[in-house]
């Protein structure tokens, strides 16, 4: 076989080599190609996976202009992609720029951080962020830009700062109460006392911070341990019980416990707010002392008049009229003999009562949280004193200053303020004679005994009905023992009426058909030692069902009548002309006549509602309310709902809500519903009528206008 031409023989290894390194050519463009395309994945999965992040997220060239945005920063910052690409974004506040520039550099050393700082938005508002830059390189390690990752995190600071306040506020609170306040940990330990606390038991925050306190002696433990059992299941437990003070002394305590949370639910602690009575129970065992005294001379009296009633039944036996008058003159006399003896020895046990009230609040400092439990002690002495004053009413052991009086101006004066006092479906209705009537008397009982009967006829009719004040002259009456010219003044209603039995009774001191609580048995009492001490008489008709009419004959005046009193000279340098209307809504009547009151003599017009649904009707059709003060706690709408539908009728309309939950959470649930401020109950007449100018933005001097 022939040998190849050696020529020929490098042609074709050549064209081998050359078919090879085709071959690798093609298998490394493949190659090529596989890892292009797979590097475009990845840029999309990476473009698609920043895209799809929550946070803002912004990269930077080496000269800080912005080649990429996602869309969280667009919807961040309100910048559209094309407003910045290319481009340096100027959205760092003066005060952070030289923060910023100390972090770039920072990062790009290679320092990792992050940092909290602010940026202004396109529309200009400022956010607070907190962001964390890297750096990216090539592998030769070339920089090749910074992308910075941006979380917004205003509302958290604002929540953060909310709580800081809202903590600071809760502890000045603690702080100020005059009450000692102990705050546990869920573990028994101590975590707070309040200055009071010290005052009061001697150990200071310092001493007792992270232990518990040993202060409960040995026969109040099992009671105790109780208490706490209750408060860790969630219940708010009040307790009568007795703790010991540092130096060993041992003192009547009222406390109340209650438990508090983790965000988590988690039991966080607990509460105790400690009260310290033991002055006060010092003080009740000495009144209830005086009170089983004065009830012992009570009943005493009680079997004398008992006695005195039985020999005027032996002695009188017909029915007829001016007999069946003088035996009633004749035990009303006797009654207003033991009442005036009553009322003598009852001053002498208030004077007893008060005088120790007043020495045991001499004794205590301004800010003792005893004072309010002895001045309620001083109110019922003074209650008392009351009391006793209309015994001597009705025993006419109180002299009356009379002078001349024009009856009918008296009644219309008394009823513009009965028309704001008894309820709307009570008719008030006048029946004056166009003659003049006149009297001499004094305007102060007289107003007393109108007022006591008509307030007695409205009780007479809880369902509504017809309350009539008349007068007239003469008539009918010829026959009383008054002797000359008489005018008589009648006040009668379409109540329930009474039996004959109840009617006999009726101006007996003590007797009444009300329910215990609910009245004296003093006020006829007092109207008949009224119109007695006005040498008149008066005159009762009643039949059950049919209603009631007390009539009064007084002696006639025919002197001259002096003209309206002028208002005095300094009540004009104080204007009671109204600064506005407020309207006041609570289903407690007494509350609604209390802060009528308050408001009234602080210069505004008044409206009163007894639920959310009437005050929405008064309010829209009135249209000249101002304010509204809101009670929250009511039947049927509630305030709260009343709230809102006030703001839906009227998004400027002003309230001031009305409280006792200031520690309940929803006191800036109610300010986001869009009351204008909140009043705790109880409040001082003062308080009130300076937050109602306040919110009306009419501030004037309070001084000397209320107590």
């Amino acid at each position: 076989m022939p040998h190849p031409d050696p020529e020929t023989e490098t042609l074709v290894r050549e064209n081998q080599r050359l078919r090879q390194r085709l071959a690798n050519m093609e298998r490394d463009l493949a190659r090529q190609q596989a890892l292009e395309a797979a590097l475009r994945d990845s840029r999309e999965r990476y473009r698609l996976l920043i895209e799809s992040f929550p946070d803002a997220v912004v990269l930077y060239d080496p000269d800080g202009r912005v080649v990429y945005v996602n869309q969280a920063f667009v919807a961040t910052y309100g910048w559209e992609r094309d407003e910045w690409l290319g481009r340096k974004i100027a959205f760092v506040p003066p005060e952070e720029l030289a923060r910023t520039r100390d972090a770039t550099r920072r990062v790009i050393a290679g320092e990792n951080l992050v940092l909290e700082t602010r940026r202004l938005t396109k529309d200009g508002r400022v956010l607070d962020v907190r962001i964390r830059p890297a750096p990216f390189r090539a592998q030769d390690g070339e920089l090749l830009g910074i992308y910075v990752i941006h979380r917004n995190i205003t509302e958290k600071k604002r929540r953060e700062r909310a709580l800081r306040e809202s903590e600071e506020r809760y502890r000045k609170l603690l702080d100020a109460s005059p009450d000692p306040i102990s705050v546990y940990d869920a573990h028994g330990k101590v975590t707070y006392v309040n200055p009071a606390f010290q005052e009061t038991f001697g150990w200071s925050l310092e001493e007792l911070a992270g232990q518990g306190i040993d202060f409960v002696p040995p026969h109040e433990v099992e009671k105790t341990r109780d208490a706490v059992r209750r408060t860790l299941a969630g219940e708010t437990v009040l307790l009568e019980t007795q703790r010991l003070t540092k130096d060993g002394r041992l003192l009547d305590i009222q406390l109340k416990t209650t438990i508090f949370h983790n965000d988590d639910g988690s039991l966080a602690g607990d509460i105790v707010i400690y009260r310290d009575v033991t002055s006060l129970r010092k003080a009740q065992v000495e009144l209830a002392r005086h009170q089983d005294h004065l009830e012992t001379l009570v009943k005493d009296r009680t079997r004398e008049l008992e006695a005195a009633n039985e020999r005027l039944q032996r002695e009188i036996r017909d029915r007829e009229r001016l007999e069946v008058q003088l035996l009633q003159s004749q035990k009303m006399e006797a009654l207003g003999t033991l009442a005036g003896g009553i009322a003598h020895d009852f001053r002498n046990l208030l004077q007893v009562i008060h005088g120790y009230a007043e020495a045991l609040l001499r004794n205590r400092a301004a800010d003792d949280p005893e004072r309010e439990d002895l001045q309620k002690v001083l109110r019922a002495a003074r209650r008392g004193a009351d009391l006793t004053s209309q015994l001597l009413t009705f025993s006419r052991r109180m002299d009356a200053e009379l002078r001349p009086l024009d009856l009918n101006r008296e009644v219309r004066e008394i009823a513009t303020m009965l028309r704001r006092t008894i309820p709307r479906m009570v008719d008030l209705e006048l029946e004056l004679a166009d003659a003049t009537v006149a009297v001499e008397g004094d305007p102060g009982q007289i107003e007393q005994a109108l007022l006591n009967l008509a307030l007695n006829a409205k009780d007479a009719m809880p369902d509504g009905g017809r309350l009539t004040i008349a007068t007239g002259v003469g008539g009918g009456d010829g026959d009383l023992p008054l002797g000359g010219p008489t005018v008589w003044l009648e006040v009668r209603d379409t109540g329930h009426g009474m039996t004959p039995d109840l009617a006999d009774h009726i101006f007996d001191p003590f007797f009444t058909t009300k329910a215990v609580g609910q009245g004296t048995g003093l006020g006829l009492s007092t109207v008949y030692g009224i119109v007695r001490g006005h040498g008149g008489h008066i005159t009762c008709s009643s039949q059950p069902g049919a209603g009631t009419a007390f009539r009064i004959h007084l002696p006639r005046y025919d002197g001259p009548l002096p003209a309206a009193a002028a208002p005095p000279a300094q009540e004009a340098a104080e204007p009671v002309a109204a600064t506005g209307t407020v309207l006041v809504v609570d289903d407690e009547p007494e509350i609604r006549d209390l802060a009528r009151m308050f408001l009234e003599k602080g210069g505004f017009e008044v409206a009163v509602a007894s639920s959310g649904e009437e005050a929405l009707d008064t309010y829209r059709r009135r249209g000249d309310i101002d304010l509204v003060v809101l009670d929250l706690g009511m039947p049927g709408m509630g305030g709260r709902a009343c709230l809102r539908r006030l703001r839906e009728t009227d998004a400027d309309a002003r309230v001031l809500v009305a409280t006792g939950y200031a520690a309940d959470g929803q006191a800036a649930g109610i300010l986001e519903d869009g009351a204008l401020a909140l009043i705790n109950k109880p409040y001082r007449a003062r308080d009130l009528v300076a937050r109602v100018r306040e919110i009306l933005g009419r501030p004037e001097p309070l001084s000397g206008r209320f107590p």
